[in-house]
């Protein structure tokens, strides 16, 4: 961009958000300022509200983490803001509404298991054991397809690496 500001290749580059949000324990307002920069230089962005709503969190500021969220442009199919909303949901007392949004996840990545466990702790915040044995039989499915190698079926070609 000719404004000074960069493409987003370069702020991902230069702000390695993974770290920043690691580092939030140690530098909170350090963290946080380099995130809202982050936002106000790229506000269509959603990641870079994804990384401040979760260092916000991270920090005990729920209620802020979801001021955050509320403002980012929400796309429908994505999955990694669902997730967060999530937790701040749940964060906030607000399991009804967390459990909507597992459900969500899980609709959109029935074989990833995060969906199954936002869904699994919303629901026990609510004191609902209703399906909960197969919810968690679930999770740990998929924990477990997740974990394990790719074994060939019948007549399914081999790779390079032998799986």
């Amino acid at each position: 961009a000719g404004d000074g500001t960069g493409s987003h290749e370069d702020l991902v580059m230069k702000f390695p958000l993974t770290s920043l949000v690691m580092l939030a324990h140690a530098h909170p307002a350090e963290v946080v300022e380099r995130l809202e920069g982050l936002c106000r230089t790229a506000p269509r962005e959603p990641m870079f509200r994804e990384y401040l709503a979760l260092a916000l969190l991270r920090l005990g500021k729920a209620q802020e983490a979801w001021d955050v969220l509320e403002r980012a442009p929400l796309l429908e199919a994505d999955w990694r803001m669902m997730q967060v909303r999530a937790e701040v949901l749940m964060a906030l007392g607000r399991f009804a509404e967390a459990a909507g949004t597992a459900d969500a996840m899980i609709q959109m990545h029935p074989d990833a298991p995060d969906g199954y466990w936002a869904r699994l702790t919303a629901q026990g915040r609510m004191d609902d054991n209703e399906g909960m044995i197969q919810l968690a039989q679930r999770f740990l499915d998929c924990v477990a397809a997740q974990r394990a190698p790719h074994v060939p079926k019948q007549g399914e070609a081999r790779t390079s690496r032998g799986t």
